[in-house]
């Protein structure tokens, strides 16, 4: 890696970050992309398209209420790095979908958004949409599975992720929360982010005559909080 990086003639932020992907690509045969993932990034699209010009942004958009669950499951095994408190996932959720929808808004054809229920239910037609999108071919192998190869390719890899990773795609994981989340909750989320949520498609349970005072107040006052720390200096702006 430092050879490569060495023979590069400007070393800037941008050329480095590059050239230590491509760096990794070349110990790697037919492999000529790389890719990030980091969920922040969503609140900084039209910035890194402006540093990236050839860069694409996929979204991949997941009902809010589904991903709290799935933010619990991971605190249990540890990963406290996490929302602890359904108001606060679902604020966190509303500033990610909002960014991501409003940075894609102003990068055009580089940005894509796809929804996990999409992907998970219609997977095929989903990857094909997506291949398209990068202008890449499309290969049955991509529904296999190969998750051998992914953990022996990728570069930087938490040590736990594997236990995360499932041989098949598990479309019961949609729509978790009419199952599993008690209506309080439900509640909860949707007075921080239901407007989010409807405007990406998914439906709204009933906020339920049955949720006490106590929930209510407590709601509304997170829900004031948090408009306050958006017009001001939250963390994530």
């Amino acid at each position: 890696m430092a050879e490569h990086l060495s023979r590069r003639e400007l070393m800037t932020p941008v050329g480095f970050i590059e050239g230590v992907h491509e760096a990794y690509l070349l110990r790697h045969p037919g492999k000529t992309r790389w890719g990030c993932k980091v969920p922040y990034f969503a609140l900084h699209i039209a910035e890194l398209a402006a540093i990236f010009p050839r860069g694409k942004f996929i979204h991949l958009v997941r009902d809010g209420r589904d991903t709290f669950l799935s933010m619990q499951d991971r605190r249990k095994q540890g990963a406290t790095h996490f929302p602890r408190t359904v108001t606060r996932a679902a604020w966190m959720w509303r500033k990610l979908v909002s960014a991501a929808s409003r940075g894609g808004d102003l990068i055009g054809s580089h940005y894509r958004e796809v929804r996990y229920e999409d992907l998970v239910k219609n997977v095929q037609t989903t990857l094909q949409g997506i291949c398209d999108f990068l202008d890449e071919p499309f290969t049955e192998e991509m529904v296999s599975h190969c998750y051998g190869e992914l953990s022996r390719h990728q570069p930087l890899r938490m040590s736990d992720m594997f236990k995360y990773v499932k041989k098949e795609v598990d479309a019961s994981n949609t729509e978790r929360w009419k199952r599993q989340m008690p209506p309080q909750e439900v509640f909860q989320y949707q007075a921080i982010s239901g407007q989010e949520l409807a405007e990406f498609g998914y439906p709204l349970a009933a906020s339920g005559a049955s949720i006490g005072l106590r929930v209510r107040a407590r709601t509304a006052i997170c829900r004031i909080l948090y408009r306050v720390w958006d017009n001001t200096s939250g963390i994530f702006k």
